[in-house]
């Protein structure tokens, strides 16, 4: 999929790695994910909230949910309090 792209080729290597162009030195640079939790990132939320975010943020765009999977996620169907009083 990705060598069909018109501008794959400015973000992916041929083995399908993300990199970009390093602003500090013009060097190409993988990106890597971060190495910490989205726990830390976010420590208030609760856990069905990290795990549609985790899922959401998933790098393979093959495991990654579509938009219409992603509204079905569990944690988008709970009800919650009314904020208005």
């Amino acid at each position: 999929m990705l060598h069909k792209g018109r501008y794959a080729h400015r973000f992916y290597t041929r083995s399908g790695m993300l990199y970009e162009r390093s602003a500090a030195n013009q060097r190409y640079e993988l990106l890597m994910p971060k190495r910490t939790s989205l726990r830390h990132r976010m420590p208030d939320a609760d856990e069905g909230l990290l795990e549609f975010v985790a899922h959401l943020l998933t790098v393979d765009p093959r495991k990654r949910p579509t938009a219409a999977d992603a509204l079905k996620h569990p944690w988008l169907q709970q009800e919650y309090p009314s904020l208005e009083g």
